[in-house]
């Protein structure tokens, strides 16, 4: 009876999965990668002939507190954003060729050590061009040591310094992180095979 209870919920869950359409939250395509190129970050992605236009957006959440009492804190959240638009056919964002995040590219765009940055790559649907893709991103924080920037992953609500890879001198992509319901069609996959 356990057996047939049990069968039965992964049966569900699975179907649902694929009858919902579930994919990887944010975006399916996957991450917005990072690297430091001449003290400065640097974005590309890891997936080859795309086409159409695309914005790189970078967003942060900021929080600020407006009055402190005793009882309760009052606070006001609001979004920065910072846009930069292109096409792929026009400057391909491969790691060779990643875009650059300063002054030239992102004018009013400022790093915060130690908080959140979401970075985003998505369709830019103007002048009817269509685009084969839905969209890549990727969670940052950074921080400035001794005149140096250093990429952190944003970890559940955390800024987690990158562990180096044994044979280079940064760390330079991060691995694509699954989402649970992803880990669980992977376990039954695995368990059915």
């Amino acid at each position: 009876m356990l057996i047939y209870k049990f069968s039965t919920a992964i049966l569900t869950v699975f179907l649902c999965s694929n009858a919902c359409g579930v994919s990887k939250s944010p975006y399916p395509d996957g991450n917005v990668d990072l690297i430091i190129k001449n003290n400065e970050l640097c974005a590309y992605i890891n997936k080859e002939n795309l086409s159409g236009n695309y914005i790189l957006g970078i967003y942060h959440h900021k929080k600020e507190i407006i009055s402190k009492n005793q009882d309760h804190k009052t606070s006001e959240s609001n979004y920065e954003y910072w846009g930069y638009e292109n096409s792929f056919s026009n400057h391909y964002p491969s790691k060779n060729n990643c875009i650059p995040i300063n002054k030239t590219t992102f004018p009013e765009f400022n790093l915060k050590n130690g908080e959140e940055f979401g970075i985003s790559l998505v369709p830019n649907n103007i002048n009817y061009i269509p685009d084969n893709f839905d969209g890549f991103s990727g969670s940052y924080c950074f921080k400035n040591k001794n005149g140096k920037i250093e990429i952190q992953d944003y970890f559940r609500e955390e800024c987690v310094d990158r562990k180096l890879e044994p044979k280079s001198e940064n760390y330079i992509s991060t691995e694509h992180k699954e989402n649970w319901i992803d880990r669980l069609i992977n376990w039954l996959k695995k368990l059915w095979s």
